[in-house]
């Protein structure tokens, strides 16, 4: 046998070393494997893309459905990705990967049964819980009372969206009830938030959104003025109540109705950061034409900086107003401010890592303003 048919023959077998043959072997076996198994089931990854894979049982209880798969690592699934099987529409995440096996990819599996809407965006999750065994009552005044102590876990995938939004005492409402976070853990499972959740009061009245009354002959109630990334409500006239009309926005992308209250007559509209066009407010054949300001805020000054940079920020004087002065402040650690003048200051990053501060300023006539400020990373 010549030199460059040993050389062929090796590389088809996986390469020069015992350990590259083996696992080319191990990956044959499991090419094998996906075309005569009964457990092979086609899979839909967060890319839309369609991939065969090996579903195998591994323990299921009341609470939780856990399995293995094991799938080429092509269909670049990773830890905290959710895919669905296609024969029968459930979803799964990738929770555990066998960091041993370097051949395809196997994993540990887990059931994802609910959704949660963070800002307009769908996330499949994994919920386990309640899982309290009991229960406190108190008596105050005659009358017994217990306290909400059902508790809890939820797995979400991690991003930058759900890493800035989950904080503690963040109130979510999955399936139709109010949970309260109290822990949340982005650092033990990479691409995994894992959330501990209590129970939380249902507050119907409380989460009304709050609408501008507007005269009687108003067919939709609401502003027709919004800022960018901000939820604003809308209510329809009850004159014009139809229990059949829809809410829906018109002629902007970056609006979308969160959600629908009251039997369809109020909603929350959701306006995105960079949303610029102006849009309509639609209940049926009803509309409302809402504009966006989109006006520089009053507080000059840069609103996206560097770690450690150092920014001046200032404010124009009214005219005929020699007395004016602001007081500029930062209720933040991540910078501080340095008095300039009586118009302007000097904001020092003193983070090293990307975030975000407010700075706040009132004036000398009991005029509040604010000016959002982001940290970049380097």
């Amino acid at each position: 046998m010549s030199l460059s048919n040993l050389r062929a023959r090796l590389n088809y077998d996986g390469g020069f070393t015992s350990n590259e043959r083996i696992k080319m072997q191990k990956y044959r076996s499991f090419r094998a494997a996906l075309k005569n198994d009964y457990q092979t089931r086609i899979i839909k990854t967060p890319k839309q893309a369609a991939w065969p894979a090996l579903i195998n049982s591994n323990n299921i209880k009341s609470d939780y459905d856990k399995k293995y798969i094991s799938v080429d690592f092509d269909s670049e699934l990773e830890q905290g990705d959710v895919f669905e099987i296609l024969d029968d529409h459930t979803h799964w995440m990738i929770y555990l990967p066998v960091l041993t096996e370097t051949a395809y990819l196997r994993a540990e599996i887990v059931r994802c049964d609910h959704t949660l809407n963070i800002d307009g965006t769908e996330y499949w999750i994994y919920l386990q819980g309640p899982t309290e065994t009991d229960l406190r009552w108190f008596i105050k005044s005659g009358t017994n009372y217990n306290e909400l102590n059902l508790s809890g876990t939820i797995y979400i995938k991690k991003t930058k969206q759900t890493k800035e939004y989950f904080e503690r005492f963040t109130h979510i409402k999955i399936d139709g009830h109010m949970w309260e976070v109290q822990v949340t853990d982005s650092l033990t499972l990479p691409g995994i938030i894992e959330l501990e959740i209590q129970e939380y009061y249902d507050n119907t009245p409380a989460e009304l959104p709050q609408i501008k009354r507007q005269p009687q002959e108003q067919i939709i109630y609401g502003d027709t003025e919004v800022k960018q990334d901000t939820i604003v409500g809308y209510e329809i006239n009850p004159l014009y109540y139809d229990p059949k009309a829809e809410w829906s926005i018109e002629g902007n992308d970056r609006v979308k109705i969160a959600e629908t209250f009251d039997d369809n007559r109020m909603c929350k509209v959701k306006v995105y950061d960079g949303a610029v066009r102006n849009f309509f407010v639609k209940y049926g054949e009803q509309s409302i034409e809402v504009w966006i300001d989109i006006r520089e805020p009053y507080i000059k000054g840069p609103q996206n900086v560097g770690p450690y940079d150092s920014n001046t920020y200032w404010i124009k004087k009214p005219a005929g107003d020699d007395e004016f002065s602001i007081q500029f402040s930062i209720d933040s650690p991540l910078a501080k401010v340095v008095p300039i003048d009586n118009l302007s200051c000097e904001v020092k990053v003193l983070s090293g890592r990307k975030g975000k501060f407010v700075l706040y300023g009132v004036t000398s006539d009991g005029k509040e303003y604010n000016l959002p400020i982001q940290i970049s990373s380097f």
